[in-house]
């Protein structure tokens, strides 16, 4: 499920159409976000106006009638969820800071396009992941060292439980293909093998140290 609030209706068209391949919820509303969220199951992307009309006032960081007090709440419910909070200010970098304090991401509506199609791919990783686990792993590799967006998609992959003829079966590309972005992986990451991304503590993988090169 997508999230998307903001009150003005072109906006809320810009922002939900690249997300119909997901079901996408469109509220305007402070009030009619809340009551959303409560018939929402499973909550994979955000996307918050950080002005609505019935947010209290310029009280815009405060845990009450906020758009931030929303965030934490979404936050209590799909810790997982990528939340964003955007702004069409001009003045939008005083927001970055309290996005981050809530950990929520921040741009600016006037780099939507360049945004968009990052979190995209982000959800395709989502939903190659599975489970919730294997998205917080695969979010703090994705943090913590430079792989690419194919890397990343066959981490997901291997985070399944997939060979290598699954992976490249799943994702339309050759063996051949798979096994270099394997090998990538396995040098960014530190890993010896594949398997030390699909075990439950992943996570140590996020602060592995890279193999040293000779």
């Amino acid at each position: 499920m997508v999230l998307v609030v903001d009150d003005d209706e072109t906006d809320q068209k810009i922002f939900a159409n690249p997300f119909t391949r997901w079901r996408v919820e469109v509220v305007g509303t402070l009030r009619d976000a809340l009551q959303a969220i409560e018939k929402i199951d499973d909550l994979w992307l955000a996307m918050l106006d950080v002005r609505l009309p019935d947010t209290r006032g310029d009280d815009l960081f405060g845990p009450n009638q906020s758009v931030f007090g929303l965030v934490e709440t979404l936050r209590s419910r799909w810790p997982h969820a990528i939340v964003v909070i955007m702004s069409g200010s001009a003045a939008w970098t005083t927001f970055v800071n309290p996005a981050q304090a809530v950990q929520a991401e921040f741009f600016s509506k006037f780099d939507f396009d360049l945004n968009v199609r990052k979190l995209v791919d982000r959800l395709d990783r989502r939903e190659l992941a599975g489970s919730d686990s294997n998205w917080n792993a695969l979010e703090r590799l994705r943090a913590s060292h430079k792989l690419t967006a194919s890397e990343l998609r066959v981490a997901a992959c291997a985070l399944r439980g997939m060979d290598r003829a699954e992976m490249a079966e799943n994702l339309g590309v050759s063996e051949n293909t798979v096994k270099s972005q394997v090998r990538s992986i396995l040098t960014k990451t530190g890993a010896t093998h594949l398997r030390e991304l699909a075990r439950p503590p992943a996570r140590t993988l996020a602060t592995a140290k890279p193999r040293s090169r000779r």
